[in-house]
């Protein structure tokens, strides 16, 4: 199994992604994460972090699967399809929404402590 790890500049670190399909597959989906999203690094693991361990893969964020899944199905998207091609087939909304997915696909942060 290939995971996918992001860290950003104050050291948090999530896994993003799994793969089973090889690492082939999960070098491609690597590039897409780092240019969708500069501001953290990404890079490939044989482990993913604690969160992830814990909830298991069937519980990761559903709704980051379906939007990705939903976008892909409706405009016809396949794995090698560049993202700056995608930007500009979909809808405004829908690109708001698909790259939301692709920056937060654990979901997104909440605003604590404001």
């Amino acid at each position: 199994m290939i995971y996918i790890n992001r860290k950003d500049d104050f050291g948090n670190l999530e896994t993003v992604d799994e793969f089973k399909r090889g690492r082939k597959y999960a070098k491609e989906m690597l590039k897409e994460y780092r240019l969708s999203d500069s501001s953290a690094y990404y890079y490939m693991s044989q482990r993913s972090c604690k969160d992830w361990q814990l909830r298991g893969a069937t519980m990761k964020t559903r709704s980051h699967k379906s939007i990705i899944g939903q976008l892909r199905k409706k405009y016809g998207l396949k794995d090698n399809t560049p993202i700056h091609k995608v930007e500009q087939i979909m809808t405004p909304e829908d690109w708001q929404a698909f790259s939301m997915a692709l920056t937060y696909p654990n979901g997104k942060p909440t605003q604590r402590g404001k």
